[in-house]
């Protein structure tokens, strides 16, 4: 995130990095847990697997929903503030 970030000259952060990218890199990354965590629990017979599952489900979803919030968010905000670093488009 770091690396996908910059500065104005006023001191505000501005994304570089297109959002849905860091957006599927973390959901990938939750349904490999997800997977994982389905795959031991059964083939090891742990209790609690079910609702494990059922808890990496209700993050993904909320990363869905939060990355939906922040991406039309940094849109109004890029829309009412024109950027002075000629690198960014809007």
């Amino acid at each position: 995130m770091q690396q996908g970030s910059t500065m104005t000259p006023e001191g505000t952060v501005i994304m570089r990095a297109d959002p849905d990218t860091i957006t599927a890199a973390t959901l990938a990354v939750l349904g490999a847990i997800e997977n994982v965590t389905q795959t031991f629990g059964a083939y090891y017979g742990h209790e609690g697997t079910e609702a494990a599952v059922k808890n990496v489900q209700r993050r993904t979803t909320a990363v869905i929903r939060l990355s939906r919030k922040w991406r039309d968010q940094m849109k109004q905000d890029a829309q009412q503030r024109p950027h002075r670093d000629s690198d960014i488009q809007v």
